[in-house]
């Protein structure tokens, strides 16, 4: 009998879990032996070689269907190319580029003796250029580029309120300087978390207040992982995992519900490793969500004093906040972070690498 497979409900729905009959860990959760993660016609495998479990799922998945190519170790997955080494220690890292599709960049189609007239406004056909150049970027800053996130966000609301040639010739800059300093994403091991479980995830936040076109303000996160030793404000290696910036719903300042992308990542993280598979259609699933996400730490940087003091410090009914409702959304928090094992934490603005998905470079 094959061993059991799950669906990741909650996190990723093309991803599918499949766990040991036999081996459980210490809270009695099965062990997770391996994954596959689905794209429409791109698949990854992955999971444990020594596994006689995983080995019979491997091979029941190449007898299933006529596989047109498989490889490993250095392949292109859903328009990202990867590629798997060793550090001196042994352990794996995956490194992630879009080098080909960089390469495939083209220059604003717009004459250069136009881009020197900054103030001069885009014609109807320049302006087209524009937004087909800030598309080709915008797809490079959502999957592999955050220095380039915050900058395309922002460009395009400039476009959209003043179509100014300056718009042209700061997206002609970026397509300039992604061409010679591309980042590559790397995922190593992080060598003091021992168990899934000593994991921590760390996300940090800003928001630029009524930065864009008629008020409008910018949010921005990144969020990571690290090891045990960040619970404790520990310099220490971190992973990058995800990275956002958008212009805010309401004009007045607001929560960017860097909480729930804490929360989501933690739980994805748990579903990936079996636990939780036990409940049932009758178990209050918020409560059984906050329960599997307390396996690893949370933490949420700001460098705002006035919201750290306000929900770790102030003990007034209103928290010392004069909005109303920015009290009730700092008192949600406070509450959500003691049931979820998630800490808030402050710091100086230069340390909070959302601030760099929030503005343009100075």
């Amino acid at each position: 009998m094959a061993p059991p497979l799950h669906h990741v409900d909650y996190g990723e729905r093309c991803l599918w879990i499949w766990t040991s009959e036999h081996e459980k860990d210490e809270d009695d959760n099965p062990i997770a032996i391996g994954m596959t993660g689905d794209h429409v016609d791109d698949f990854h495998r992955c999971g444990n070689p020594r596994s006689e479990e995983w080995n019979c799922v491997s091979k029941r998945i190449d007898e299933v269907y006529k596989w047109g190519m498989a490889k490993t170790n250095e392949y292109r997955h859903a328009g990202t190319d990867l590629k798997i080494t060793r550090d001196r220690d042994g352990d794996q890292v995956i490194t992630v580029n879009q080098q080909y599709y960089i390469d495939m960049l083209t220059d604003v189609n717009i004459p250069a003796d136009r881009l020197r007239d900054e103030n001069a406004t885009l014609s109807s056909h320049e302006l087209a250029a524009c937004r087909g150049a800030l598309g080709s970027l915008q797809w490079l800053a959502i999957q592999t580029q955050p220095l380039l996130c915050a900058r395309c966000n922002l460009l395009l609301s400039e476009l959209v309120k003043y179509a100014k040639i300056s718009s042209a010739l700061e997206i002609q800059r970026m397509i300039g300087e992604v061409r010679q300093q591309p980042t590559e994403l790397k995922f190593f091991k992080l060598k003091t978390a021992k168990s899934w479980k000593h994991i921590t995830v760390v996300t940090l936040s800003d928001q630029a207040h009524s930065n864009r076109p008629g008020g409008d303000s910018t949010s921005g996160l990144v969020t990571l992982m690290a090891g045990p030793e960040a619970k404790h404000g520990h310099v220490c290696p971190m992973v990058l995992l995800s990275w956002k910036s958008w212009k805010l719903k309401r004009k007045a300042i607001s929560s960017n519900d860097a909480e729930d992308h804490n929360f989501r990542v933690r739980l994805l993280w748990n579903e990936m490793h079996g636990a939780g598979w036990h409940r049932t259609p009758q178990v209050d699933q918020v409560a059984w969500a906050e329960n599997q996400v307390r396996n690893t730490v949370g933490i949420l940087g700001t460098d705002s004093k006035g919201c750290f003091d306000a929900v770790q410090v102030n003990e007034s009914p209103v928290l010392g906040l004069s909005h109303l409702r920015s009290a009730l959304q700092a008192l949600q928090l406070r509450e959500s972070m003691i049931r979820t094992n998630c800490f808030l934490r402050w710091l100086a603005s230069d340390y909070d690498l959302g601030d760099a998905l929030t503005r343009l470079p100075h």
